[in-house]
């Protein structure tokens, strides 16, 4: 086997053959006439008048040798790479076994963001059987960058700020984030704490049951992001300096071929070059270079309709729960320090008890936090059992939706958010305009049904 042959995954072709309607015997006939080929039996011109006229949806590209990887193997003629539309990379990204990293490269407006929402949305159905979510709770979709609120508010799916970061010590339910734009902090020429935080978080994600998608303009931005980690690849040029630095960043010359021959013919909407590393409780494993069609979101054509007409943020997805208690958290922090320089002044801690209902001292310090977060949250906006959600998590949402109320409702009424302070009430605003409107009823109540230990 030499030249490109080697990343021609030979099965999976016929697969898409055979779904393409293609008679097994044409099949044969096509790999008969490219080891023809290889043999010195026929020119280039008719291998590609057989993939021409039995498969024209495939691609034949010729590739040069290379002294590093192709040893002699009795072969007259090095075998050309055969691109072909296939899921591969999605069968690659999509393993509940491997939590793994897809960098989509392209120019704006190449349809990156397109592909990684169709992407998501296949990973998020098919991650719902897993029994990683029946242990750990319901898959979620984190996006961040999507300042339009262009994802909208369905099951599963969020919205992230970009001062937001996930923090995970152990593993937890299935979590794929999608970064439609590279974070601010990540921007910088200059390798920061923050870039080298960020690409040991993507070391340590596949333990903690993290898929990451990340949409990038240049190819070098990887290079401090964990360019070593691109396993699985798509590629959407069209400018010729994209491309020269992404085929700078080539290990393999083969790779360099079908690239610099193949990238300039693509557009829009043509099909993507796909890179898919496998490994074998993933599929065939080895390395495979394909198409890739993009699949869109079934949520896409009405959400680009929707944006012609009106604004999308009414609409948008909420932000996790976690994100928003962690922003109250933010906006209290002021005000608790306030509270907690108020100990030994009897008349302050006295005022500061009929605002939040308990008496500031140093054993409360964590319960004085949580009810200035009471107040901003619900000064925001926020129904009763999303404060719950928010603070307490599900459990402190069927607390709140039991006849009659739960502990926080209870407690709103024995203190008014009329009685708060003007700096509680501008906290308070300040929250309601940053979540989105989704924020203000639960957002993940019901997600968990059926998962392991949860009633």
């Amino acid at each position: 086997m030499s030249g490109a042959e080697k990343y021609l995954n030979w099965a999976d072709f016929n697969k898409v053959c055979i779904s393409k309607g293609m008679p097994p015997e044409i099949f044969a006939t096509l790999r008969r006439t490219y080891r023809t080929y290889c043999q010195g039996g026929i020119d280039m011109t008719t291998l590609k008048w057989f993939f021409t006229r039995w498969a024209p949806w495939a691609k034949v590209v010729p590739i040069n040798a290379d002294s590093l990887l192709d040893e002699p193997d009795g072969q007259k003629k090095l075998g050309p790479m055969v691109l072909y539309p296939s899921n591969l990379l999605l069968q690659g990204f999509i393993c509940e076994f491997k939590a793994d990293i897809c960098f989509l490269y392209g120019d704006r407006g190449m349809g990156k963001s397109v592909a990684s929402y169709g992407i998501g949305e296949i990973w998020l159905i098919q991650s719902r059987n897993w029994k990683l979510s029946q242990e750990f709770g319901a898959p979620r979709v984190y996006v961040y960058g999507d300042v339009n609120g262009y994802v909208p508010s369905e099951p599963g799916w969020f919205r992230c700020p970009d001062w937001y970061q996930v923090s995970r010590d152990a593993a937890d339910f299935p979590l794929l984030e999608i970064y439609d734009e590279v974070p601010i902090q990540l921007r910088s020429g200059a390798v920061s704490k923050e870039q080298k935080k960020w690409a040991e978080k993507l070391t340590r994600s596949r333990h903690m049951n993290v898929w990451t998608i990340m949409n990038m303009v240049q190819a070098r931005m990887a290079s401090k992001r964990g360019r070593e980690m691109d396993a699985l690849t798509l590629d959407r040029f069209s400018g010729l300096r994209q491309l020269r630095e992404r085929i700078e960043d080539m290990p393999i010359r083969a790779f360099k071929d079908i690239y610099r021959r193949m990238v300039p013919e693509i557009r829009r909407h043509d099909p993507g070059i796909a890179m898919t590393q496998l490994n074998e409780d993933q599929g065939d494993a080895g390395t495979w270079i394909t198409l890739y069609e993009t699949q869109k979101a079934s949520w896409f054509e009405w959400r680009e309709e929707n944006k012609k007409l009106k604004s999308l943020i009414d609409s948008a997805a909420p932000w996790p729960p976690e994100c928003v208690k962690e922003r109250a958290e933010q906006l209290a922090k002021p005000i608790h320090v306030k509270v907690m320089a108020s100990l030994g002044n009897d008349e302050k801690e006295a005022y500061w008890k009929s605002i939040l209902g308990i008496t500031p001292n140093e054993d409360n310090e964590s319960k004085l936090m949580n009810r200035l977060c009471r107040h901003l949250l619900r000064g925001a906006g926020l129904q009763w059992a999303a404060i719950g959600e928010v603070l307490e998590g599900e459990e402190g949402t069927r607390k709140e939706k039991m006849g009659g109320g739960g502990t926080l409702q209870r407690w709103g009424h024995r203190n008014k958010f009329s009685k708060c302070n003007d700096e509680i009430k501008e906290a308070a605003k300040a929250l309601e305009n940053e979540i989105p409107p989704r924020n203000k009823s639960p957002v993940c109540w019901g997600l968990n049904i059926g998962v392991i230990g949860v009633d």
